[in-house]
C-alpha cells in the first residue's frame, strides 16, 4: 500500500476552488444584502464570526452555509476585516466546522 502524502499546495487550491464555487452559485441579491449586513456588524463589533452574520441575516439565509466564506473574503479584500488566529465551531446545523473570528478594521 502506498503512503498518502499531504500536499499543502493542492489542499489550498482545493479550498480556494470550493470558495469560488460557493461564491459563483450564491444568489446575487443575497450577496449584496449579506455584504451590507457584514459592514454594519464590522462597524458595531470589534470581532465578527460567521455565526454573527447568520444571526444578523435572520431568515434571509443562503442556500448553503459555505456561501458566507466568500462574503468574509470580500470584506478582507475591501480592507474591512482582518482574519485572526482565533476560531470557534460554527453553530450552523449543517456545518459544525471551525470558522475564524475576523477583526474589524472599521469598528467605531
Amino acid at each position: 500500500m502506498e503512503a498518502v502524502v499531504f500536499d499543502p499546495v493542492a489542499a489550498r487550491q482545493a479550498c480556494l476552488d470550493g470558495i469560488n464555487r460557493a461564491d459563483l452559485h450564491s444568489d446575487t441579491n443575497w450577496k449584496f444584502i449579506a455584504r451590507g449586513v457584514l459592514i454594519r456588524l464590522a462597524q458595531r463589533q470589534q470581532f465578527v464570526h460567521a455565526d454573527d452574520l447568520r444571526k444578523a441575516l435572520g431568515s434571509f439565509q443562503p442556500r448553503t452555509p459555505s456561501a458566507t466564506g466568500p462574503i468574509f473574503l470580500w470584506a478582507k479584500r475591501q480592507g474591512l476585516l482582518r482574519k485572526t488566529n482565533e476560531t470557534k465551531y460554527s453553530e450552523a446545523t449543517s456545518n459544525h466546522s471551525e470558522h475564524p473570528f475576523w477583526e474589524s478594521l472599521i469598528y467605531e
